[in-house]
Order: C-alpha cells, then structure tokens, then sequence
C-alpha cells in the first residue's frame, strides 16, 4: 500500500516517497516488492461504475464503514464479502439509496448513468421527492415530466447540485442517457455534500488531473476530504511528449524492501499501444533480488502514429501481497499531417498523408508526366508557382501540398473548298468543340498531347473528299488539313397534323444537283409504333414521270420504300416521287412525332449516288372535350351525351374521355360544358393535376387538400334521415365541380334521393345523381351557365330510408370524391365517410336534442363503448370520465377487445388489481406506450381525466409523442402557456381538428372531461367524423 502523512488535516502522499509502492511486511519473512518512478492516475473522463459509485456516495455522506463491515456477509449475490467495495456498497439499501440492479443483485460493475446518478444522491441528500414532483414542468428540455427521474432531476438542479450534460457550463438539457464521468462524479459529490467553494490543496494528486483541468478543484477537494482512499489508484507514469526518431527514456528501479529473496518473473506489457513502449535494457526479469537489493528496467516510448498512447507494465513476483505489480504507461506524440496530393499528370514524392515530427522538416519533389507540364503547386492553398520541389521547415502544424499539371496543346487547322471558294458553316466532327468553318472556309481546333481521334466534315447537301481522317497520338501542330466539298442530291420528307384515330400522308420530295442523275432511290424510314402504324406508300408524279415502280417492306427496325426501274434507266426529275401515309393510334401522346430518313440512290449505271435525307413529322392533335362529331364545335346533344356518359348511361366514348383512362370524370364532363358554352375555347388540353393549384397546395403551409365529407346521422328503422354532403375548402385551390360515388349498405338503407344543398345553390350549380349499379350512387354538381367557385358548406342532401327490416349497428356511406376547377382542371381531393346509426335500442338518457347524440350512437355501433349502464341502456353523459374508463375507451378504438384474462395474475400496476375489469385495457394501454401511469408503478384509477392530459392520451393513441418543441412558436390557446407539458399535446389535437376549444381563444385545460365530450373526441379522432 502508499505511506500517507497527515498535513493540516489533509491526508496526503509524504513528498519523501512519492513515486514509490510500498507492500506492508507481514511479521514472518517474505519479500517486498517496490518500484521507483510512478505517479497515480485519476481517469477522470472515465464512466463511474455503481461499485464506485458507492464509495463516493457513501464515504462523503457518513465516512468510511469499518473495514470488516462485511465479515457478517454480503447483501448481494455478485458482490462477495471479500470485495473492496463491498463495505460500501452493503451501507447502499441501509441507507434506502439503492436497493441492487435485479433480485439479489448489484451489478458492480455497470456504468451509472446521469438520470440514475440523480436518483442516488438525492436520496443520499434528502431521500425521495414527492411522486407529482414534475407535474408542473421539468427543468430540461430532453426530460419529459412522465420520465421516471424527472423529479430527482429536478431537485438535483434545485440543489445546484447539476448543471446540464456536462457538469461544467450550464445547459438546457440533462442528457440522461449518457454515462456520469468520474470528473462529473466528483463535482456533483462535492456539490451536494461538501462546500465547493472550500479551499484546496494547490498540489495535483494525480498526474491525468493537471491544475489547468476545469474539474481540478472538485478532484482535489474529494481527495483532501478523504472521500476516496488514495489506495484505490494504480501506479502510472506519463512519458510526456514523444517525438518521432527520438524515444523519450525512462527508468524504473524495481527494489526488495522485504526480507526475503525477492523472485521476479518475466515482465510483460498489455494493451492497444504495446508497441510504442519499448523495454531497452532489463536486468530484472528472471532474476532474484536480494533483501534491500534493486534492479532496472530501461524503456522507451517511441510512437510513430500521432495521438495518446496507453499500455501496462506487469512485473510479477512471489511477494505473497503484490503477486502482479502493474504500472499504467501513457504518453502523447505531437506529430502533424501533411497532406500532398498530385493532380492528373504528374506525381509528388512522397505523397498522401506524411507524419511529421513536431519541429521538423519535410521536403517533397513535383515532377510532371510525359506531355505535361507543372502548372502550379499549392502550400496551405497560397500559390508558389511551378517549383519542382517544396521544403517544409520547422513543422508545428498541419499543412497541405497540392501540385496540379496541364497537358501540352497542340492545333488541327485547313480549308473546306467548294470548288475554288470557302465554304462556311461546316461542322469538323470529331474535333474537340466540333468547330464550324468560318466564311472563308477555314477552321481550326486544338487536341492534347496524345490525342487521337477521327475528323468527318459534315454539311447537310454536301460530300466531302476525303470523307474522313484520322489521326494517331498527336505531339506537334497539325496544319494545311484541307477537304473538298461537293453538291449532292436532297430527299425530303414532309410535315403533317393529324388527329388520334385518324391517317396522314406525307410526301417524300427530291431535289436534284447539276452534274449529278439518281435513277433509283431506296429510304429506311424509322417511326414510334406506339404512335403511327399501318404505314404505306404510293408513287408520286415524280416517280410515275421516270416510269418507276414502288416497293416496301419492314426490314428489322425500319420501314424501307424502294423507287426504281424495271425496263429502263430513266433519271427522276425534282418533285414529289412517293406519298407515305401512317394510322395515328388513337391513344398517342399530343404533339409531334419524329419520322427520320436515311436514303441511298444510284445512278442510270448502277453506281452509287450520295444523297442526303430530311426527316419529316406529325403533329398529332386531340379531338376537342365533347366534340364528337368533329365540327369544331359543342352542341346541346354532345353535352347531354357527356352526362350520360358520366352517369354510365352510355358507353364512354373518346370525345369525352380526353385522357383514355376510360372513364368521364367531374373534371372532363365541366370541359365539356365549358366548350358548348364557349367559355374556355375548344379545349384539347389532357385533364390531369392543375399544375397552378399544385404549386399552391405546395406552398400552403398545412399542404391540405379540399374536402368532400360525409355527415353523421342517428335513428331508428322505417324512417327517413337526410345526410349532408360537405365541402371544406383550403386556400390555393378553387372548386368548382364536385363528384362522388357513395356506397351503401343494402340490407339497411333503400330509396336515395338527392337535393342541391343551399352552397350549391348559391353557386348556381346542376345537380345530377344516378345509381350506376346496385349499391353505388354517382352524383355530380356542375355549372351549366357559369364558373362559379363553390364555397364552404353543404353541396348537396342525401335522403335514404332506413329499411324496416334494418339490423342495428352502423351503415358506413363509402366516399370517393373527385374535384375539378372552372377550366375542367382536376383537383386533388380528401374523401371522409359518412354513418347512419341504426338503432333499435336507444340510451334512455340521451334525447334526440342531445347534442352529442350522433357522436354517442357512433362509438356505441363500433363497440367503442358499452353505455355505463345495460338494463336500462345509459350513457351517463355528465360524468366526468375516469382514467380506467380512458383505458378503454383508446385500446378499443386503436386496438379492439384485448382478451378477458389478458391481465392473468399480474398487474402492471400496484393500485390495479389482476382481476378488475379495467387491468387488460390499462395493460396494452402501457404496451401501446399511451401511458406510464401517475407515479412510480401507480396507474391511479379512479382519477379524473382532465382536458389537458385527455390531450396526452389522444395525441399518443392516434399520431404518437409530438415534437419537444411544437409550442416553440407559441401556444394556440391563451390559458395553455407554452412553457406547459401539455402544450404540444393541445397544439396537436388542434391541428388533428379533434378539438377547436372550449371558447373564444381558449382550451380550458384544467376542466374534467365529461362522457358526452369524450364522445364527439373519439368520433373525430379515430372515425373521421367533423
């Protein structure tokens, strides 16, 4: 063990033996062992594992317990008596500060983590803090108020015992997740059981722990307070600064203070950095020591990789006390990086990261590729021009070379001739930039060192001589590189419109040159099939001039027209020499199609021509919306065939289904009628997304969509109830036709009719309804004189029967809703389905005036809820509603009916017992993490559920914990403060439009929350009712 002296009350190391380990001689002969040249190490950035824990916690609380305070036994099964820590760790449950980590158990060596680390010492402080301690808030953002230590926590920045993650400056947040250092361990100690502002020994205790360390004071004052025994340090020694190519040496001079023959082993060396510490010299190992007698172990820290260095010296020996004495080893090596890096062309050497040595030199050598040359070389991103080489001098910091080459260039340059003349606007293909003559016929482009490549004049009308050349690694200026042009012949293939469904013909045109006689022509027209079809080809007057004849065939990809003779060599004179005609498919996309030409001729003797070819196009248009007779026009029939088109009355025709998706939407049928009244032109345009109105959704802050809803009816068989349709309209959109199909059931509803409702009204709108098939009612609202935009409210009535016969329960109305604009645009759309509520038997307490009454029948029909009372049926709309009671009302809204013995003998709640009927929804209600309870292992009940925690429950169920800082931007409420727990839970309910208050402007958080309300909460938030 260390000898300790006492100085002003202070146990310290005695500065006649420091550096030396000391093993107490027993009272029989034995050996000692003892090095020279250590200093103890602290390992403040360390994790604080619980059996540590336990020595500062209960040391500075009480003092140290009495060494054999375990002799009678452990209270733990992984901490045996014969532990250090044991004496502490058993004070632990005595003093009701931890009772283990498990039945039975300590878990010693586990990190402490700061949430658990905040439990510990306010219990060693004060004990436990009251349950609902964090009701009113945490002082942190990244503790919730439901957080298991959230009022240790709190307490502990009470205290100013902490001050946020790093115990050092004050911060905002706790971070409780992260492991307690043993610096912060010391500080928060000295904090919550000693002065921190007492004075401190000015001399380090431990070498890691410099008088510079921010948590210097707190280390010092835990040593100079004797709350942890210096003996519980290792021995370590620093090496200090290494440098590379010069080891930092150290001796240890290993003694025998016993009196006994000292037999030392091999000594070995463990850890990540064994290899930068080097044994030099060892007269030890092996060897046996003499009472009083020493030996040396020489060593060398000699790093090569920048960085802190760690490693342990391990000398065994038979001293029966220090079986393995082992010395930490550490030291630093301040090195920098250089990095040098070469651009493409050249080298630098050396290259990549160099280390270099703190002060010393380093020089790099640039030096360029064959072709190229060093355009620059950059030091820490300053340019020094195109030196071959670079010295850094007395390096003390990190720095960068970059070199950077450039190819040599070379030129390519002539004439293109037509005859004795320039000729201008000829592209050199091939050459870098595909220059273009000039007037004078002359051209010129530059190619790298090495370049090879192949040059083609090109010039549609012209061949050229030669028609190529081509050049192999170029290394010096190539000039004087002239060509010839000459006239050729042109076939040219014209442009057309067309219609879907229709045919186009096109001429195919020759344009002949002096000198030149084409006597047959063959084309391989190339063509999107998914657009033309069915091509064919007749003789033009040209052709049928010349006495020729006209074949085709589809060879591979294309389509080839021949023109040629068959009793004579006749030349073909300029004009039309073929008619080519295409089917346009009927679903083609609008706009032009490609049709490329590659012809090839000859001449009366057979020899090849050169000739060049045009390609030609069809433009291919769409049948006006609605004008199916194609008259340019929309008459009253094609409008009134639209609508039956609509209404599945007739069959869908083409006219009208603009986009092909076989079917006539809202969005084209109000085309339709836009073109018969003239109101936008004779509209082509593809109905799709109005692009405009998707811009302004995306800049709508909430990116909502209109939409169509469904309403929510009650009653009972044999009547007849009236459901409103309901448009709700968002800003960036502008509505004006709606459709919907509504499915409905059957076996309980008959006979619908539907009635304009009065927005529909005051937008002038026609209204047209039909069952397109058993079950499914198409309706759609339209304009016929005007583009009125529908505005919020009800468009329309629906009118079913319920059938006498009906069962009870819920008749869900399906929705799907379709929108468009004034232009016939679409729009997108959110549908939301209705319910008619067919009740036979009925809440005595819930009156046909009950304003929540539709809202109660619809959670009743989805076995939401069961009434309070069966015999008679009751609601108990005024109660207020209680936690057990909210159980059930999520888990059967979110989950359904958990089993009945889902609870078996274990509850997960002490104050809910395993066989109340309310334990399997309080169970999965803690599974679904919709809850934590009211307090440690407490569900409480029998409480009553507030608006603001009814909030909690609802925002958790549907969409899941909101973010920390929702209300950052405020609250929407003026009695819900935003600094409140509750506040982002309330924001979200308002933008879930669960909820829009209980006044003007208000929440009312604090108010119970009664049965009928819960109602209309359940229906909005998980049935989609308004």
């Amino acid at each position: 063990m260390i000898n300790f002296v006492k100085k002003n009350g202070v146990r310290i190391i005695s500065s006649l033996i420091v550096g030396i380990l000391l093993i107490p001689v027993a009272s029989y002969s034995a050996p000692s062992i003892s090095v020279d040249g250590w200093t103890s190490l602290y390992h403040p950035d360390d994790p604080v594992t619980r059996e540590w824990m336990a020595v500062f916690i209960v040391t500075a609380k009480e003092g140290e317990p009495p060494a054999d305070y375990c002799s009678s036994g452990s209270p733990f099964t992984d901490v045996p008596p014969t532990n250090v820590f044991c004496k502490y760790i058993k004070r632990l449950p005595e003093l009701n500060i931890s009772g283990g980590c498990a039945a039975g158990m300590y878990c010693p060596g586990n990190n402490v983590l700061r949430d658990q680390m905040a439990a510990f010492i306010i219990r060693g402080v004060e004990g436990n803090p009251p349950l609902d301690y964090c009701a009113s808030g945490s002082p942190f953002t990244d503790i919730t108020v439901v957080h298991w230590a959230c009022g240790y926590i709190k307490r502990l920045s009470e205290l100013n015992i902490t001050q946020g993650c790093d115990e050092f400056s004050p911060s905002n947040m706790f971070c409780p997740s992260n492991p307690t250092t043993r610096a912060q361990m010391a500080a928060m100690t000295i904090r919550a059981f000693r002065n921190p502002n007492s004075p401190y020994s000015p001399t380090p205790y431990f070498s890691d722990v410099p008088a510079s360390h921010p948590f210097f004071s707190y280390i010092q004052l835990i040593m100079d307070e004797q709350i942890l025994p210096i003996d519980f340090f290792p021995a370590g020694f620093d090496f200090g600064q290494g440098s590379i190519g010069s080891p930092v040496l150290h001796s240890f001079a290993i003694r025998n203070t016993g009196d006994a023959p000292l037999d030392i082993g091999n000594i070995s060396f463990t850890g990540n950095d064994v290899s930068d510490f080097q044994k030099l010299n060892d007269t030890c190992s092996m060897q046996t020591i003499p009472p009083s007698g020493n030996c040396i172990v020489d060593m060398a820290f000699a790093p090569t990789i920048p960085g802190v260095k760690n490693a342990d010296m391990n000398i065994p020996s038979n001293d029966p006390g220090t079986p393995i004495l082992k010395i930490s080893l550490s030291g630093t090596l301040e090195a920098h990086t250089i990095d040098a890096t070469a651009g493409q062309g050249g080298s630098i050497i050396p290259s990549g990261p160099v280390v270099v040595s703190h002060g010393g030199n380093q020089i790099f050598t640039i030096t360029p590729d064959q072709g190229y040359y060093i355009l620059d070389v950059k030091v820490d991103g300053t340019s020094q021009g195109p030196i071959p080489s670079y010295t850094f001098a007395n390096v003390t910091a990190n720095h960068s070379i970059e070199a950077t080459f450039t190819i040599h260039i070379y030129s390519i340059s002539g004439f293109v001739r037509l005859s004795a003349s320039g000729l201008e606007g000829v592209l050199m293909n091939g050459l870098p930039g595909g220059p273009l003559t000039d007037s004078n016929g002359f051209y010129s482009a530059t190619v790298p060192y090495g370049w090879s490549g192949t040059v083609e004049p090109i010039k549609f009308g012209y061949s050229f001589q030669p028609a190529q050349k081509a050049y192999n690694s170029v290394t010096n200026n190539q000039s004087n590189q002239d060509y010839t042009a000459n006239l050729v012949p042109l076939l040219n293939i014209g442009t057309g419109n067309g219609r879907r469904g229709d045919s186009v013909s096109l001429p195919v045109i020759l344009t002949n040159v002096a000198g030149t006689t084409v006597s047959a022509i063959s084309i391989d027209i190339g063509y999107n099939k998914t657009i033309l079809e069915n091509p064919t080809a007749v003789i033009g007057p040209a052709g049928s001039a010349a006495d020729k004849i006209l074949i085709t065939g589809n060879f591979g990809p294309v389509w080839r027209v021949s023109i040629f003779s068959v009793s004579n060599n006749t030349p073909i004179g300029d004009g039309v020499v073929a008619y080519i005609t295409f089917n346009i498919n009927t679903g083609s996309p609008l706009g032009p199609a490609i049709i490329t030409n590659t012809p090839s001729a000859s001449n009366p003797a057979g020899g090849s021509v050169n000739i060049n070819g045009l390609n030609g196009s069809v433009n291919v248009t769409a049948y006006a919306a609605g004008d199916c007779d194609t008259n340019g026009s929309v008459d009253i029939a094609e409008v009134q065939s639209a609508v039956n088109m609509f209404l599945a009355i007739n069959p869908v025709g083409g006219c009208v289904d603009t986009n092909n998706d076989s079917t006539a939407s809202i969005g084209e049928i109000q085309k339709v009628i836009n073109n018969h009244f003239g109101i936008s032109g004779i509209a082509m345009e593809i109905n799709d997304l109005n692009p405009a109105n998707v811009a302004a959704a995306i800049a709508n802050a909430s990116g909502n969509v209109p939409s169509v809803k469904l309403g929510m009816i009650t009653s009972t068989p044999g009547t007849t109830v009236t459901v409103p349709l309901t448009l709700v309209n968002v800003p960036g959109y502008e509505v004006a036709a709606i459709s919907t199909d509504i499915t409905y059931d059957m076996t309980r509803l008959e006979n619908p009719v539907v009635e304009l409702g009065p927005v529909g009204s005051t937008a002038g709108k026609t209204i047209v309804f039909r069952e397109i098939s058993p079950g499914t009612l198409r309706i759609g609202l339209f304009s016929m004189a005007n583009n009125t935009v529908i505005g919020n409210g009800v468009i329309s009535n629906i009118n079913f029967h319920i059938r006498a016969d009906a069962q009870e329960g819920a008749a869900i109305l399906g929705n799907t809703s379709l929108c468009s604009d004034k232009f016939g645009y679409d729009l997108p759309t959110e549908d939301m389905n209705g319910v008619i509520n067919v009740n036979v038997q009925n809440f005595v307490d819930i009156p046909g005036t009950n304003w929540a009454r539709d809202y109660i029948y619809t959670i009743f029909n989805f076995d939401i809820t069961l009434g309070c009372s069966a015999a008679p049926l009751q609601y108990c709309p005024d109660n207020p509603v209680t936690r057990e009671q909210m159980a059930a009302f999520i888990v059967r809204a979110v989950f359904g009916e958990p089993p009945i013995d889902y609870c078996g003998l274990d509850s997960p709640f002490a104050d809910v017992p395993a066989g109340s009927g309310f334990c399997k929804y309080i169970k999965k209600l803690l599974e679904l993490n919709i809850t934590q309870g009211c307090g440690v292992g407490l569900y409480c009940p029998s409480g009553i559920v507030t608006r603001e925690q009814m909030a909690a429950f609802l925002v958790r169920a549907k969409v899941g914990e909101p973010a920390l800082n929702l209300c950052d931007t405020g609250s929407p409420f003026t009695d819900v403060s935003p600094s409140s727990g509750f506040c982002r839970y309330v924001k979200k309910l308002l933008e879930l439009n669960v909820t829009q208050g209980c006044a003007a402007g208000m929440y009312c958080p604090s108010n119970d929350v009664l049965r009928d309300q819960m109602a209309a909460f359940l229906a909005r938030a998980f049935l989609g009712m308004p």
